[in-house]
């Protein structure tokens, strides 16, 4: 919902207990948790998933995975070097890559 930016309505106060049962399941499961920097091309003005609930994917200690969401060629890659300086800062070094749908860990900047 957050696509269409601040105009369309959000659940009131802190979203982190919506947060905590999807961190819960990535856990659990195991999976990589996208990281998408699409939201900077779209009303909403900022990375997917919000803010919060990264931090919170970080602290659990999930995998992550980088994207652009790329449906344009010009959007390939948008703006990786700022999302990589904010993985660097919640102290994220390395990316999941994944290749014949098996997953990998390349620290960040290794892939040129």
């Amino acid at each position: 919902m957050k696509v269409w930016g601040p105009e369309r309505p959000r659940p009131d106060g802190d979203l982190r207990g919506f947060y905590e049962p999807a961190v819960e399941a990535f856990v659990e499961t195991g999976v990589a948790v996208e990281v998408s920097t699409a939201g900077w091309r779209k009303p909403v003005g900022e990375i997917y998933p919000a803010p919060a609930f990264l931090e919170m994917v970080v602290e659990a200690g999930c995998p992550i995975a980088l994207s652009s969401d790329a449906h344009a060629p010009d959007h390939l890659g948008y703006r990786y070097e700022d999302a990589v300086e904010l993985l660097d800062g919640l102290g994220v070094g390395e990316l999941s890559v994944f290749e014949a749908r098996e997953r990998r860990l390349e620290p960040i900047g290794a892939a040129e």
